[in-house]
């Protein structure tokens, strides 16, 4: 595990770390993720978002081969999607 992932592990709650992106039938697959990755269910207990606040679903917290961190917001939607409603 990359130094961005160990230091996200260490300040979030292991109950809200996840291996996948999927609810509600809805969900996002990241194959060539596979390795380097760490997974935040942003509506999990112990997530670093109150139950009230505006949030995405999850989190995505990646470092690639060449070393370049990356956090990614993901918001999961099913139907038609309102961009504002994204925002």
């Amino acid at each position: 595990m990359t130094e961005l992932l160990s230091e996200v592990r260490r300040r979030v709650a292991q109950s809200c770390i996840v291996s996948r992106c999927r609810k509600d039938g809805c969900g996002v697959s990241l194959p060539q993720l596979a390795h380097n990755r760490l997974i935040i269910d942003c509506d999990k207990p112990g997530s670093p978002f109150g139950p009230n606040h505006t949030k995405c679903d999850y989190l995505l917290f990646v470092e690639t081969r060449n070393g370049a961190s990356r956090a990614v917001p993901i918001e999961l939607k099913r139907g038609r999607i309102r961009a504002i409603e994204v925002i």
